[in-house]
Order: C-alpha cells, then sequence, then structure tokens
C-alpha cells in the first residue's frame, strides 16, 4: 500500500481504495498474473530476488516525485525563515550580521538531509 492505494509490485498498477489485500490479490494478482507462481515458484531465491527488485524499483520511482516536493518545501521555511528574522530586527537586508543570522537558519533548513551538514553549517558560520 502505497498512500491508501494498493500497488502492485508486478505491473505497477494501483487501485484508489482497497478493501483488503486479500481482496486486492484475489481481484488483480490472480486475474492478471496467473502465471507469476509458476515462474517465480514461493519460498525461492528467484521470487524472493524478484520481490526485491520489484519493491527498489518502486521506491526508486516514487522518490523522483518526493525529493522535488521535500526541496521545495525546505526553501519555503528558508524563505520564512529568512524573512521572519529581518522583520524581528526591523532592518534591510543590507545589515552584515543580520544577514549572517538569517544564512545559518536557511542552511539549517535547506541542508537538513546532507551528510556532510556540519562541515556546511561550519563555513556558512565562518563567513
Amino acid at each position: 500500500m502505497v498512500k491508501e492505494k494498493c500497488v502492485c509490485l508486478v505491473c505497477h498498477a494501483s487501485v484508489r481504495h482497497c478493501l483488503s489485500v486479500e481482496t486486492w490479490k484475489g481481484i488483480h494478482y490472480e486475474t492478471m498474473h496467473k502465471n507469476y507462481e509458476i515462474d517465480f515458484p514461493q519460498k525461492s531465491e528467484l521470487r524472493r530476488r524478484k520481490v526485491l527488485d520489484s519493491k527498489s524499483g518502486l521506491r526508486a520511482e516514487q522518490s523522483m516525485f518526493t525529493k522535488p516536493v521535500k526541496q521545495t518545501e525546505a526553501a519555503t521555511i528558508a524563505s520564512f525563515k529568512i524573512s521572519h528574522i529581518f522583520a524581528k530586527h526591523k532592518k534591510p537586508f543590507e545589515d552584515g550580521p543580520i544577514l549572517k543570522e538569517a544564512l545559518i537558519e536557511a542552511a539549517d533548513v535547506l541542508f537538513r538531509d546532507f551528510r556532510n551538514k556540519t562541515a556546511i553549517m561550519s563555513a556558512v558560520k565562518e563567513v
């Protein structure tokens, strides 16, 4: 299930409202993938590899959509934090110490998921 949708690992078909996994399997799996049990027998190494490959492929496909959303959300939050700092100090965008404070806040949000966030943050603080 992905966001309240049943998703088939074999063909990536989805149904918005799925009553249960058993219902989905009965309706879709057994009618659309009749030969799957023959080609990939249960509890076989071949089937295990096929399922792992299918899961990783589905995750990769979905990450293409979720990553840009996270980046846009982080940019919006960073923009809000910068504006909030300048409004709080009642200063224009050209005041050096306040600009540094705003950059630190923005970097904290924008580089949240980066492996080298601490190195980036220390470089921003040294500016």
